[in-house]
């Protein structure tokens, strides 16, 4: 995505109990361990990734995915945001975004997935 080559992936918990099919929530210190492992292997973070099952915005970010997004740009700019929608238990499309904080939304991105 932009340039970005995914090398590794870190798959979370999502520790939200109460609507976990249209929330997410992950563990702050789950994280932080993480990416300490990712950095001592030369690593940086270039997406989060999250589905979107059975959901009528398919790939579009949610109002929700603009929050997180908004609150992340400081400390991670140019951040890829990785959408994968799922129909019925399969994957059905995926798209990628970069939130640009000037404009307050999401531009899509080009992926080449090899």
């Amino acid at each position: 995505t932009s340039g970005k080559e995914i090398t590794a992936v870190y798959p979370m918990k999502n520790l939200n109990s109460h609507q976990p099919r249209i929330r997410f929530e992950i563990d702050p210190r789950e994280f932080q361990r993480l990416e300490a492992e990712a950095t001592k292997d030369g690593l940086q973070l270039l997406v989060f990734y999250h589905t979107h099952p059975d959901s009528p915005l398919k790939t579009t970010p949610s109002a929700f995915d603009r929050e997180r997004a908004e609150g992340l740009s400081t400390i991670w700019p140019g951040l890829s945001w990785l959408i994968v929608s799922v129909d019925k238990g399969k994957e059905f499309q995926l798209a990628s975004w970069v939130f640009n904080p000037a404009q307050g939304g999401f531009e899509k991105e080009e992926i080449e997935v090899v």
